[in-house]
């Protein structure tokens, strides 16, 4: 029940939210930023934070306290909502539930007194957003006013890369936005497919990154899911490890976990001041070996869909480069993201430990290429064969430019595959 409506049963809203009376609007400046009293968010407005603050004070008071969900929550209430260029960039900021719940409560108790048009539409470019304004402006609003809509959006996005059976489990996850979430698809597929292609979105490069860090330094959970790489099906059985940084054969892990028939698995990740800072080590009888390394560290709850090859499956997509793996060399590989965290095609890796047994890749459609420059965008995944073990720096780029993307030291062991999505962090 909404905080509000329970006001009128108790002692009063203001003494309930703990909020004090503030002046009437037209005894305040009207131009932003005004800092809010839930959650302490600067709004555009006063008329929107007195607003927000009124209706929407729980979600934003809970947001506040999540690292991820306080970056993405803060870009989107401080944008003037004119202004599409600065919600896109809240798009390169990682999507939170409770984000997602603020911006529905703003939409549908505060839409006007915030000033927002077409429910404020965060797409992962400028021409995306500006398309979507134009197009698909009552689509949009709709979504935007209903929670699983929002969620259902996001949910889809996840799944590129992962099982095709995700976008079906995402509709029975959030059954209640799938009307107005088809009609956005639908708009945006037939209006604005081109300005809304996904792993396009590089505008972070040149914009300020947030740096996040853990509210506690609490163990955090990790819900992750792995699929078999070849076949999609959801694989049990794998035994996951969550071991310290400078610990290369993880004879201490902190925490430990078995996947469920489901291919689900939730383990604890320890924090630092930055986050976790060490990787998880996989290991099942029939699978390939490895380590999942992370470019960006996780500083609270969060999940991670992986698709993780058999070593049958390794051997053989390794025959069709032409390579025999070496066993007493380790094996680097992974998804080139964007901004917004979507596979992206045009990225190029290096790695400063290369020699001539050493075998680039890059994906083309479901199979490795040793010929491949670049990766592509059915999967967007590259790497490296038969790197001597130690530790390895793994820089990535844009193929057109050669502008930077991201860096990352990770550990290669021998007879194991390295495996992470490479998402920007310079």
């Amino acid at each position: 029940m909404k905080l509000w409506a329970v006001c009128v049963l108790t002692v009063g809203c203001r003494q309930v939210a703990g909020i004090d009376d503030r002046k009437s609007s037209s005894e305040l400046p009207e131009a932003g930023p005004i800092v809010g009293q839930c959650g302490g968010f600067e709004h555009s407005s006063q008329r929107c934070a007195q607003c927000l603050d009124r209706e929407c004070c729980a979600e934003m008071t809970e947001c506040a306290d999540s690292p991820g969900c306080a970056s993405r929550l803060a870009c989107s209430l401080s944008c003037d909502t004119a202004s599409g260029d600065c919600r896109t960039s809240c798009s390169w900021r990682p999507d939170h539930r409770l984000a997602s719940l603020t911006r529905t409560c703003r939409e549908r108790f505060c839409a006007a007194d915030c000033d927002t048009t077409c429910g404020a539409p965060e797409h992962s470019t400028s021409p995306c957003t500006a398309c979507m304004e134009q197009q698909c402006c009552a689509e949009s609003a709709a979504c935007a006013g209903v929670n699983d809509c929002l969620r259902l959006e996001h949910c889809r996005e996840d799944c590129i890369g992962e099982s095709p059976k995700c976008g079906t489990e995402c509709e029975a996850q959030f059954p209640g936005g799938l009307e107005q979430a088809n009609a956005l698809d639908s708009c945006r597929e037939s209006q604005c497919s081109k300005q809304c292609k996904p792993g396009n979105a590089w505008g972070c490069l040149e914009a300020p990154k947030p740096t996040l860090v853990p509210k506690t330094f609490e163990a955090k959970p990790l819900a992750l899911r792995f699929y078999d790489f070849v076949t999609f099906d959801a694989w049990p059985g794998l035994a996951i490890g969550v071991c310290p940084p400078l610990d290369f054969e993880c004879k201490k892990p902190s925490d430990t976990g078995t996947t469920a028939p489901d291919g689900r698995a939730t383990v604890n990740l320890p924090m630092t001041t930055t986050g976790f800072d060490g990787y998880l080590q996989i290991s099942n009888p029939n699978a390939m070996p490895g380590v999942l390394a992370f470019a960006r560290r996780p500083v609270e709850a969060s999940q991670l869909g992986v698709r993780w090859p058999t070593a049958g499956a390794f051997n053989a997509m390794s025959l069709i480069v032409g390579v025999k793996p070496d066993p007493a060399r380790g094996h680097i590989g992974g998804n080139a993201r964007d901004c917004a965290f979507m596979n992206a095609a045009g990225v190029t890796f290096s790695v400063n430990t290369l020699d001539g047994d050493t075998t680039p890749f890059y994906f083309q459609g479901s199979t490795p290429d040793k010929t491949a420059t670049q990766t592509d965008s059915a999967t967007a995944i590259g790497g490296f064969a038969n790197l001597p073990p130690g530790l390895a720096e793994v820089e990535y780029h844009l193929a057109k430019t050669g502008q930077g993307i991201g860096k990352v030291t990770v550990q290669v062991r021998a007879g194991h595959l390295t495996f992470m999505q490479f998402e920007p962090n310079l």
